[in-house]
């Protein structure tokens, strides 16, 4: 059953084709579109991983190109779902260096970065880095957080 809700926005997921573990191919992106218009998804923000020193390391270029491509597709199989650029970011130790020399995608081209945090560490080192960039002005979305050993014995 569809609804129709243009409010609804999927904010964090690997639907662009060849870039980390979402679909490995045009026609897999366009069958989650498809699947977005059934469910009266409008708006989707891509959030391919980026965790440097691995393949899943797109650049925002290429994250560019592949969201255009996707769309293009979208557009040409009548499928009404907007694309919007994005990136799961990994934390690492050159964070607030990327951010601030805009390396990486905010969320639908805001203010707001995605960041998966480490999830075998404590949360001190990502709090400080938190801190840091939150009073720079960057807003945080944290992916996951559940995962996160010292959140789950705070619940």
């Amino acid at each position: 059953m569809a609804f129709s809700c243009d409010e609804v926005v999927d904010v964090h997921t690997h639907i662009l084709p060849g870039i980390d573990d979402g679909p490995a191919t045009l026609a897999g992106s366009l069958a989650l579109g498809r699947y977005y218009t059934r469910l009266g998804i409008t708006r989707v923000i891509c959030t391919s991983h980026y965790i440097p020193g691995t393949a899943w390391a797109a650049s925002p270029e290429i994250v560019l190109q592949k969201m255009a491509a996707v769309q293009d597709c979208f557009d040409d199989n009548d499928v009404a779902v907007t694309l919007l650029p994005g990136m799961e970011i990994a934390f690492h130790r050159k964070l607030i260096e990327r951010l601030e020399r805009r390396e990486l995608l905010p969320l639908a081209a805001s203010a707001r970065y995605l960041v998966e945090p480490t999830f075998g560490d404590g949360v001190d080192g990502l709090l400080a880095t938190l801190e840091i960039l939150t009073a720079r002005g960057f807003g945080i979305i944290l992916a996951h957080p559940e995962r996160i050993p010292t959140i789950q014995e705070m619940v």
